[in-house]
């Protein structure tokens, strides 16, 4: 919100934001490119008829029985029961609003720090490199709590105060939709060392309210199925050595884009 309070005060440049993008993904089909999006939605499938979450595979024909880390539960569950709602429409209509709902926070932040023009500008920078990742899976659905998360520490920065303990509700359900919450911890780590070497820092304060902070975040990170085996699970992914061989996880080639 800018000038103003109210009704009247709010700014309506994010709503704009959220209604462009929504019909645009509801018009880009190829959000449905990707083969594991059918399989999320049965393992989603499978949660809901079992009232369950596996902890071990239900469906490999030769890896049945095996453990299994369901750390993208969340989208799962989600993605069936737009589904079971309205088939593949449905899935499009959730996707569209995970993204829209992103472009709508990315701006109304970054108009926080630039002019109009610019924040705009950057948005559609931000879009368009991650337009190749806009498909119906896990990863999308958590973009929304990455950008609170992000803006959240961002502000907080920028006030020279560590954030509130509110933020750290929108960690709880990224940690249950999708394996890239690590990284808004690694975030949290590097602005509370930026705030704690800042000069002129009141460094008690600092390390006391950034601790808790990041201790409190910790902490939420185990609001999952698996506990500690959960909250690990993307680090223990890393360390395979089959991720080499998998594209979704190797580093960016800027020539084949």
């Amino acid at each position: 919100m800018r000038a103003g309070s109210g009704w009247r005060g709010l700014d309506p440049a994010p709503f704009v934001a959220f209604c462009v993008v929504f019909c645009l993904i509801l018009c880009l089909p190829a959000v449905l490119n990707d083969s594991d999006t059918l399989w999320l939605i049965r393992a989603g499938e499978w949660i809901l008829d079992h009232g369950a979450i596996p902890h071990a595979d239900p469906f490999g024909y030769t890896t049945g029985g095996l453990r299994w880390y369901a750390h993208e539960w969340g989208a799962q569950v989600m993605l069936a029961l737009v589904w079971r709602a309205g088939g593949m429409t449905g899935v499009m209509v959730l996707t569209a609003a995970a993204i829209g709902s992103t472009a709508a926070l990315l701006l109304y932040r970054m108009r926080a720090f630039l002019p109009d023009r610019y924040a705009t500008l950057g948005l559609f920078v931000a879009l368009s490199n991650a337009a190749g990742a806009m498909l119906a899976r896990p990863h999308v659905l958590s973009w929304p709590f990455l950008c609170i998360w992000c803006g959240g520490l961002l502000a907080a920065r920028a006030r020279k105060a560590a954030p509130s303990r509110w933020l750290i509700v929108a960690l709880v359900p990224w940690v249950n939709l999708h394996g890239s919450f690590p990284v808004g911890l690694v975030l949290a780590g590097a602005l509370a060392v930026e705030a704690l070497v800042e000069p002129g820092a009141d460094r008690p304060r600092v390390l006391r309210d950034w601790g808790v902070f990041l201790a409190m975040s910790g902490i939420a990170c185990l609001a999952n199925p698996d506990f500690v085996a959960g909250a690990l699970f993307p680090l223990h992914m890393l360390s395979l050595t089959a991720v080499q061989w998998t594209g979704d996880w190797g580093p960016m080639n800027f020539s084949q884009m």
